[in-house]
């Protein structure tokens, strides 16, 4: 979206992007071009999902016992 005006461009960002900090980084540290204002929103998505991704494998119970040994280590013990 290269040729996208700026307001059309931050009133989807306003809609689309519920983190208000997020919006005013944007406005406070001001890009040069849509260009460069796509690649930071870019990052910011990346590092979100990556956060969420952890926030789902913490929630996730772990599978191996909490007791004894780890399956790994019974198995080289000989212990099953």
């Amino acid at each position: 979206m290269p040729d996208a005006h700026h307001s059309l461009v931050i009133q989807a960002f306003l809609v689309e992007l519920q983190p208000y900090y997020f919006f005013w980084s944007l406005v406070e540290h001001l890009s040069v071009t849509v260009s460069e204002m796509l690649q930071r929103v870019n990052r910011y998505v990346v590092v979100e999902a990556l956060v969420a991704g952890k926030r789902e494998d913490q929630k996730q119970p772990r599978a191996e016992s909490s007791r004894g040994l780890p399956p790994a280590l019974k198995e080289k013990d000989g212990k099953t």
